[in-house]
């Protein structure tokens, strides 16, 4: 279901998950009422985050780029929305890390308590956002800035990017998105037109700031909030884990598309195997 949405007055949210305890590595994007009012980095407390967003502000949108899972999930449960995207093209490309152990787990961990003060800033979920929502009635989705803009790219476009470490990949992926313009087709898509939105995105692609890694991912949930509250998104996952909110489909590079394709099939099959083996166990 595509939303009509008027753009010059609906507030958006987007934040990237940080837990440093020493630098400001938490991104905030804030859009509203066809302004980008913020746009920052802030410590991890909450303390330093409710310094820019408790303003009386209520949103019809927000993104967390972190884990949200369901709150009676259990804490190392290995998420199908994470699996979807490892494997084929995705594992060299715009792969998530599995949040159910290591470093990702600690980001789990993170995201929590940041999308439940999300719930309490958001105003009650539009239609659009279907039965995607992790937390009933929230207008609340997960971002994964990486594999947002990734599946845009074409083969050509890694082919230019070239290898690149895990730590610097969203970064030469977002520059090659905006470098191609492939990220605009997002805003086409959208019918949202703002001129102070697309200049912001393409100055941060010439930052070279640290803090400009974090900037870039909170304008990418951002746009994450925006293709929800359109209905205008691609979800991947499922009702256990939760879903990564992801751009429409038809945008995708075709490598995208046949690799989740695959991905489900060997997902799907699997499980498939487990079921009859269980069954069998049973019936003997």
């Amino acid at each position: 279901m595509i939303n009509l949405v008027d753009w010059q007055n609906v507030s958006v949210l987007g934040i990237d998950v940080g837990f440093s305890q020493t630098r400001a590595t938490t991104g905030i994007a804030v859009y509203e009422h066809a302004s980008l009012r913020s746009l920052c980095c802030v410590k991890s407390s909450s303390r330093d985050r409710a310094g820019i967003l408790n303003d009386g502000s209520k949103f019809d949108a927000i993104a967390i780029d972190g884990p949200i899972l369901p709150v009676s999930a259990a804490d190392r449960l290995k998420r199908l929305s994470e699996s979807l995207l490892i494997g084929r093209g995705f594992n060299v490309r715009c792969k998530p890390g599995m949040s159910h152990h290591g470093f990702g787990l600690d980001l789990r961990r993170a995201a929590a308590p940041i999308a439940n003060e999300a719930c309490l800033l958001a105003k009650p979920a539009s239609k659009a956002f279907g039965d995607k929502q992790i937390r009933h009635s929230i207008p609340l989705v997960e971002a994964f800035p990486n594999a947002f803009l990734g599946v845009l790219l074409d083969d050509i476009d890694y082919q230019a990017i070239g290898h690149v470490s895990r730590g610097a990949k969203f970064d030469r992926v977002y520059e090659r998105a905006v470098v191609t313009g492939r990220i605009h087709s997002i805003f086409g898509d959208l019918g949202w037109k703002t001129l102070e939105l697309t200049e912001a995105i393409e100055s941060e692609a010439l930052s070279t700031s640290r803090a400009s890694h974090e900037r870039r991912a909170a304008l990418i949930c951002l746009l994450t909030a925006a293709c929800a509250l359109a209905g205008n998104a691609e979800y991947v996952g499922d009702a256990l884990g939760g879903w990564i909110c992801l751009p429409p489909q038809r945008l995708w590079a075709p490598w995208a598309r046949l690799a989740l394709v695959h991905r489900r099939a060997k997902l799907q099959k699997g499980a498939a195997i487990i079921l009859a083996s269980d069954n069998a166990n049973h019936a003997s």
